[in-house]
């Protein structure tokens, strides 16, 4: 299989670069770059064309082929949906609000029980990392599990197309990317999109049966539809909780199963149960036992920067600091307070990014909550700090507040408060870069 490379810094010999443009780069810059590490393909756009000839000339004596195409970007999705139809396996595709790439971890481990996986990396789940994924599908491979991360309504159509999922997860639908989307109810259309694409007879929608958009999404199922929850009317719903420190136990109940599985995962939260949850109904409706379903749920690991356990000097750190809206710091906030009532709880709580003109509302919102759950301590850190700070004044409860600039601020206040016994949750979107926060805790710094 000939590989397709979009970063001239990965090139090798016999590749094909496809030249991508972006807001900050333009591939066709690195075209000539390109041909000297090996590539002996270029894909460019027509405009373009010529001068790429030209560098192409100048970059060495071995022949490189040129093909020339109106928009490289989708050029490069119509390799990836070709490639991807060379393959008669399970795809699974997972798209929400929150969750998405711990749900994508529990469900290859599932999966991983029986076949050979091939799964998202990273945060390569957009209009490129899509594509970039599923070119990476390989003879090997028994089952696919791809990420979709979307802020547009119209753009899980354009992924699936690509895709052509055999199953399809939302996990929920939350107040994330209202810059964009506007509303919830457009962001819920936008998910709704997925259940368009799966196969009527051998394809499986799994739903949120504690989603507000549950009914909805149900009705526009076509196919079979697996749901997952702590109610007592989903297919596949966990009960009697407990948390040892470490790892959640719970009784994992699964359709047409009389007795119900004991499940030990390393995860705390409501929330994170049911991103197992939904890891358990693909499980299901891929027809794996429940043996095999609680022994995938147990080797899950989270990803880094995403609800992370870090135990430091008697001090538990809960770290999510990859993406942050609303509704991931309410449930984040519930799973700090549920630790234990004995605990000092600090929450370190940074910008939510992205959530459009009631952004203020939001983190103001945030603060009421932390306040409301009776935290010990909020520091309040970036642009919204004061937002939040407000919210949590508002309450007139007993948590303190502090409010700083930025994460290296936070962090060094963290480190004059924090004492052995306490639980830590540091959650904030990427752009915080709250990994500071923790450095400045971490062990000999």
């Amino acid at each position: 299989m000939l590989r397709v490379q979009t970063d001239s810094r990965e090139i090798q010999s016999g590749d094909l670069f496809l030249a991508l443009k972006g807001e900050k780069f333009d591939g066709h810059e690195f075209v000539k770059t390109a041909c000297k590490l090996g590539a002996r393909g270029v894909v460019v756009e027509e405009a373009q064309a010529r001068e790429i000839l030209t560098q192409v000339r100048q970059a060495g004596s071995v022949p490189v082929m040129v093909v020339a195409v109106n928009n490289t970007l989708r050029a490069y999705q119509d390799l990836a949906k070709f490639h991807r139809l060379r393959f008669s396996i399970p795809v699974v595709a997972i798209t929400g609000s929150n969750g998405k790439t711990t749900t994508k971890e529990m469900v290859s481990q599932v999966l991983a029980t029986r076949w050979c996986v091939h799964k998202t990396q990273g945060n390569f789940n957009n209009a490129i990392g899509v594509p970039r994924t599923l070119l990476g599908l390989r003879s090997g491979h028994q089952a696919a599990v791809i990420e979709m991360g979307v802020d547009q309504v119209g753009q899980t159509s354009q992924l699936c197309d690509i895709t052509r999922p055999t199953a399809g997860v939302i996990t929920n639908v939350g107040p994330d990317h209202l810059e964009f989307y506007g509303t919830m109810a457009r962001s819920a259309r936008s998910k709704a999109e997925l259940l368009d694409w799966l196969p009527r007879t051998d394809g499986s929608a799994i739903l949120n049966a504690d989603d507000r958009y549950f009914e909805m999404f149900s009705r526009k199922a076509k196919c079979p539809v697996i749901s997952f929850g702590m109610s007592g009317q989903a297919d596949v719903r966990a009960a009697d909780l407990e948390w040892n420190g470490r790892r959640t136990e719970f009784r994992l109940f699964l359709p047409h199963r009389k007795l119900a599985k004991r499940a030990n995962v390393r995860i705390m939260g409501p929330h994170n149960i049911a991103n197992a949850l939904a890891g358990a109904s693909v499980g299901c409706a891929m027809g794996l036992s429940g043996d095999d379903i609680v022994s995938g749920l147990q080797k899950f690991r989270p990803a880094p920067m995403r609800s992370e356990i870090r135990r430091w000097g008697g001090v538990l750190y809960l770290y999510d600091c990859y993406n942050a809206n609303p509704a991931s710091v309410k449930a984040a906030l519930e799973s700090l307070v549920g630790l234990n009532a004995a605990r000092r709880t600090i929450a370190v709580l940074g910008d939510m990014l992205e959530l459009g003109p009631k952004e203020a509302q939001f983190h103001q919102e945030i603060g009421r909550d932390a306040a409301k759950h009776h935290v010990t301590h909020l520091i309040a850190c970036g642009a919204f700090g004061p937002n939040m700070a407000d919210g949590a004044r508002q309450v007139h409860g007993p948590t303190q507040v502090s409010v700083v600039r930025d994460a290296m601020e936070a962090g060094a206040l963290l480190k004059t408060m924090v004492k052995r016994g306490d639980a830590v949750l540091i959650k904030a979107s990427r752009g915080a870069k709250m990994e500071r926060v923790l450095d400045a805790v971490r062990p000999g710094s």
